[in-house]
């Protein structure tokens, strides 16, 4: 084993070589570097690819990890409202803010799945990061289940492309038949405060940057599945088919 040197030069070697060089030997790298570049564009695209992979493998993992630690909040918190088969044997989780258009794209496709597959759990969590707007329309779907009335509420707000403010909200609530009076009593019940801070606690363990996210995940915990963004119905059948064998 060897012994740290604590006398020895901090600077890197390669950083130490670099000062060595003139100003017209870097400038002379610096352009031969850049006519590469030039000549050979492709090089940017796979290094910003390479990144991007990277990127993509420490957030699974983060993620991957933040599922293990959280399986009860994420898959069975009793304040996220459940559409589809509340005993289905594959649980699908989306967080969604209601302004987010790629959220509003998801709507129907994972109304399709519901409908397509009778084993399909569905859990909304909302995580409004658009603003007090947001806010005010998850606080509201959410109060929607002391009527019975999430589902179509939910699908009704994603379907709403108006800036959903507070009267668009309401009028949208008013349309799918919910009392509007009763649903802002309910708005400031203390547990919809505590599912939103909940909520956002597990996109910070799963490191979400945005919405839509999507975890999937069968009834042992055994199999799980993180989706960073969108995806097409067909990709989720398939994870969700890998999820469930």
């Amino acid at each position: 084993m060897f012994a740290a040197d604590s006398t020895a030069p901090t600077v890197p070697a390669a950083t130490a070589q670099a000062n060595n060089f003139s100003t017209t030997q870097t400038k002379q790298i610096e352009d031969i570097v850049h006519s590469y570049l030039v000549k050979n564009p492709q090089v940017l695209v796979e290094a910003a690819n390479s990144l991007q992979q990277q990127q993509m493998s420490q957030m699974e993992k983060t993620a991957s990890k933040a599922i293990a630690k959280n399986a009860k909040d994420i898959f069975n918190s009793p304040g996220s409202p459940v559409m589809g088969n509340p005993q289905g044997d594959v649980t699908l989780v989306e967080f969604m803010d209601y302004q987010c258009g790629h959220c509003k794209d998801m709507g129907p496709v994972l109304d399709a799945l519901i409908k397509s597959d009778g084993q399909l759990r569905v859990v909304i969590k909302e995580f409004p990061i658009f603003g007090p707007d947001s806010e005010f329309a998850s606080r509201a779907a959410l109060a929607s289940q002391k009527q019975g009335k999430f589902t179509a509420f939910h699908l009704a707000l994603l379907a709403d492309r108006n800036r959903l403010n507070k009267d668009e909200v309401l009028k949208v609530a008013q349309k799918v038949g919910i009392d509007t009076q009763k649903l802002q009593q309910d708005m400031n019940d203390p547990a919809i405060d505590a599912q939103l801070k909940e909520n956002v606690r597990l996109a910070q363990e799963l490191g979400l940057i945005g919405t839509p996210a999507i975890v999937i995940g069968n009834k042992s915990g055994s199999k799980t599945a993180f989706i960073p963004g969108t995806a097409s119905k067909d990709n989720l059948i398939q994870v969700i088919k890998q999820t469930r064998s």
